[in-house]
């Protein structure tokens, strides 16, 4: 799962370690990835882009910042010079000004730079104690895209590995899990031994790192399948989980 640049799918999972249930491998991955997220971790600082994109299948007549058939995601990049910080990424349920600024709020420190484009949910960014700059895109996706380069980079890979790892199955009731899982591993991709560094070490600041995210896994207790899949989900055809793959499609071989 940390060591794979692309992550890795239940069904992978599943077959690496020969067990008998797709059920055990979902459920395992779900309890991993909400072990990635740290309560209380640090917000990003300094000077940090912040855009949307959509994930889910193309829409037809549907334009602007309409949400049909597609799930918003709001992304925030911190920016080290000219290169691609850490990254914050959130399922937003709509591209209000509650959704996006609570997003900032969240996800980046007091007094940063937040650079936005002109969308009008963005409006209270300033009040919200933040320097705000904005550049308009005039509706231009060119002039997105020259403009906010690091979100659209981020945006791009994401789309990427969803498709590929997980063939596009990710829906929207467990897409914040995946985006957390993405997060963590990018964040942590300048790691020589990857988001588990310290697996071999019995202690300092690697075997530190390994042990909390060990704590965090035990700490959620007696997480069972139907709980993870979510309320109302029970009846419904199993092929229909989110991150569950054709055979022979496993996400190790895409980059």
């Amino acid at each position: 799962m940390c060591t794979q640049k692309t992550g890795l799918s239940a069904k992978g999972l599943q077959r690496e370690l020969g067990l008998g249930s797709y059920r055990t491998a979902w459920l395992m991955l779900q309890k991993l990835r909400e072990a990635m997220v740290r309560v209380g971790r640090e917000r990003l600082a300094g000077t940090v882009e912040v855009d949307e994109t959509y994930v889910g299948g193309q829409e037809s007549r549907v334009g602007g910042r309409e949400l049909v058939g597609k799930s918003l995601v709001a992304i925030a990049v911190e920016l080290e010079g000219k290169k691609v910080g850490r990254i914050r990424l959130r399922h937003a349920p709509d591209a209000s000004g509650q959704s996006l600024v609570g997003f900032i709020q969240d996800s980046v420190a007091k007094g940063a730079e937040v650079h936005t484009d002109d969308w009008n949910g963005y409006n209270r960014v300033g009040e919200a104690g933040y320097r705000h700059r904005v550049t308009p895109v005039l509706a231009d996706p060119q002039r997105a895209l020259k403009h906010f380069p690091h979100v659209h980079l981020v945006a791009s890979l994401l789309k990427r590995w969803l498709g590929a790892t997980h063939q596009g199955r990710v829906t929207g009731k467990h897409l914040q899990r995946y985006l957390d899982e993405y997060a963590f591993r990018f964040n942590r991709r300048r790691s020589d031994a990857g988001c588990l560094a310290g697996a071999g070490s019995a202690g300092g600041l690697d075997g530190l790192r390994l042990g909390r995210g060990q704590r965090r896994v035990m700490a959620i207790e007696g997480v069972l399948f139907q709980d993870a899949l979510g309320a109302g989900e029970e009846g419904n055809g199993f092929d229909d989980h989110p991150d569950l793959e054709r055979d022979g499609a496993e996400g190790d071989r895409h980059q």
